[in-house]
């Protein structure tokens, strides 16, 4: 009983120290964007300069998890992640949310079709 306790508190104090932990980052990161604000032209700069390396990341490791997908639910599986029965579904309906998810990036990552529409910046 007592192991329980203990096991129990610890599981806790984990999850207040990570809740603590996420709001030292978060309030980092708000410092930052405080900062950053003063110099948004020049943010705005770099991050036009870099979107399209970053689009072609998010590309690439969506790539690799599709290619990927039936190594990913067998270890799922010998982690005990998921069940026996749920590997059969996941395997089976690799493309279908592959798909999905490249659907979401190109639409909301990327602003496809809506990007296509603006005029053109000259980067």
């Amino acid at each position: 009983m007592a192991t329980d306790q203990r096991q129990r508190r610890g599981r806790v104090l984990r999850a207040l120290g990570l809740a603590v932990l996420l709001l030292v980052v978060l309030a980092t990161i708000g410092a930052m964007g405080l900062q950053l604000s003063r110099s948004s032209s020049r943010v705005e700069d770099l991050l036009g300069s870099v979107r399209p390396w970053l689009w072609a990341a998010q590309l690439g490791c969506t790539a690799v998890l599709w290619l990927r997908w039936k190594r990913i639910v067998e270890w799922l599986l010998r982690t005990r992640r998921i069940s026996a029965p749920a590997s059969g579904p996941l395997l089976r309906a690799r493309h279908r949310l592959m798909a999905a998810v490249l659907l979401v990036q190109l639409m909301v990552g990327m602003g496809l079709p809506f990007s296509l529409f603006d005029a053109p910046t000259g980067r």
